[in-house]
């Protein structure tokens, strides 16, 4: 997917311990993709109607997309669970 190195940093947040700042980055991203529009994170803009110009590479990228943000987005019942 080309979005990979952009959701791998929405990973670094969340083992850095900033899942509100990787869930906040995922869903941005998302909606980036869907909208063909442009994304800040982590300091630098990119542009993602570069990657989607075609409908089709657009489909693909926002099922790949979403795919991910709803393993990644999507707390565990581990994670739900408060600790003792």
């Amino acid at each position: 997917m080309p979005l990979m190195p952009l959701v791998n940093l929405s990973r670094l947040l969340t083992r850095d311990g900033q899942g509100e700042a990787a869930h906040d980055a995922l869903i941005r991203l998302n909606h980036a993709a869907r909208q063909r529009e442009r994304i800040e994170i982590d300091g630098r803009t990119v542009d993602l109607s570069a990657l989607t110009v075609a409908d089709d590479d657009q489909r693909r990228v926002r099922r790949e997309l979403w795919g991910t943000v709803l393993v990644d987005a999507l707390p565990t019942p581990a994670q739900a669970r408060p600790t003792a």
